[in-house]
């Protein structure tokens, strides 16, 4: 990627260094604090941190003063502060995130299962971390998107690569070796898969040379779109709710396909020359559509397992969403698929800390899902930008004026 990427460091790090003087002074017994000065902290711990397990954990250290999770926020804090004194911000996520996931890749090579679950989780939230800070304090609307969409996505390959270069890492002499070569060879398959991305792309926008897409009953779209048109009711972004169409229909007809004729794929007969039958393409796609959180993984899972009636009830959400769109434009589909979780048994007065804790992480996939899909869909990057902050910070009031603003523009 030839962007350059601009973060206001300086203003990031102020605020952090804020957010742990008084995340100190809160312990100390002997200082007296004003009224709503927890409130305060709290809330700029979601300020610093975003939607993630750290400012989690030190909004439950200050609600409860439980020691174990006081000390938890405090080395966090602590470690975060002196790292990005080491190696700034971009030194600091980057650790964060190519340590962790190495630690991963080693335990299942080893078959080492235990605590994955809380390694998947850390490596999950430290991606929209990384995503919030690029988007909060990133300063170029287009490379800073760019490089968030990939962490949301959990494509560390690419986005690491994206930042290195920018940050201030000290590495031994072992730790470059496995660096410059772990990264040489994501480096080399992820612009490998680019090339082969852009040049489908081009392929099929020639053969299509324009798709327009109806809101009819049937869903299933033609090679070249034709008698398909979204209703001309002054949304905003209506090509984006075309192409929408377009993408899902074909993507749906794919994943179809593919579990159809896995024997063919696994001899290498499936590919005929159409980007629709080659898995990597219609996989980009699928996470454009839908982000990496809640359809993806289903599909994936059904896929490997041969699970027809899991693929089905994952292509059925995309078709959900695909009717979302047609019926209400692009914006609407994050605040109606919020809305799937309001029956939540972790929204109930009575609901038990496991309950509320599975509501939580559900709408956070949910909602850095529908993030990443806007980064992708959205043509115009500083409104992509807005809307996907609105949506990591779980501000849906903001995200809906936002929307309005567009709809009167």
């Amino acid at each position: 990627m030839g962007m350059p990427i601009r973060l206001d460091e300086r203003r990031y790090v102020e605020e952090l260094k804020c957010l742990v003087a008084d995340f100190r002074m809160w312990q100390d017994p002997l200082v007296p604090l004003p009224d709503g000065f927890e409130d305060d902290l709290v809330w700029r711990s979601y300020r610093v941190f975003g939607q993630t397990s750290p400012a989690d954990i030190i909004a439950l250290a200050v609600r409860t003063r439980d020691e174990d999770l006081v000390a938890q926020g405090e080395g966090f804090i602590s470690d975060s502060v002196s790292m990005i004194d080491d190696e700034d911000v971009f030194g600091w996520l980057f650790r964060m995130i190519w340590g962790k996931e190495l630690q991963l890749r080693q335990q299942i090579a080893d078959a080492d299962v235990e605590d994955l679950d809380a390694i998947f989780d850390f490596l999950t939230s430290a991606c929209r971390l990384a995503a919030h800070v690029l988007l909060g304090w990133g300063e170029g609307d287009t490379s800073s998107a760019y490089i968030a969409r990939l962490f949301l996505i959990e494509q560390y390959d690419e986005a690491l690569n994206c930042i290195l270069p920018y940050s201030n890492v000290s590495l031994n002499t072992n730790e470059t070796e496995l660096v410059a070569s772990d990264l040489r060879d994501r480096a080399i398959a992820a612009a490998m898969r680019r090339g082969e991305t852009a040049a489908m792309e081009t392929k099929l926008h020639k053969a299509e040379d324009g798709p327009h897409y109806s809101s009819g009953e049937d869903s299933t779209a033609s090679d070249d779109g034709e008698g398909l048109d979204v209703a001309d009711d002054g949304r905003p972004f209506p090509q984006s709710d075309v192409l929408y169409l377009f993408d899902a229909d074909h993507t749906i007809e794919a994943y179809r396909y593919f579990l159809d004729h896995a024997e063919a794929d696994a001899d290498g007969e499936l590919d005929d020359g159409s980007p629709w039958r080659r898995p990597d393409f219609v996989q980009d796609k699928l996470l454009t559509l839908a982000g990496a959180g809640i359809v993806e993984p289903l599909v994936s899972t059904a896929l490997e397992q041969g699970d027809g009636d899991r693929l089905e009830a994952a292509l059925n959400l995309l078709a959900i969403y695909r009717g979302i769109v047609c019926d209400d434009g692009i914006l609407a589909l994050p605040i109606i698929a919020a809305r799937t979780l309001q029956d939540s048994d972790g929204l109930r007065p009575d609901a038990d800390l496991d309950q509320r804790m599975r509501y939580l992480e559900s709408s956070r996939d949910l909602r850095s899902s529908m993030a990443a899909m806007l980064l992708a869909r959205i043509p115009d990057p500083s409104w992509s930008r807005k809307l996907a902050v609105d949506l990591l910070n779980a501000d849906m009031e903001s995200y809906a004026r936002h929307v309005r603003e567009l709809a009167e523009s």
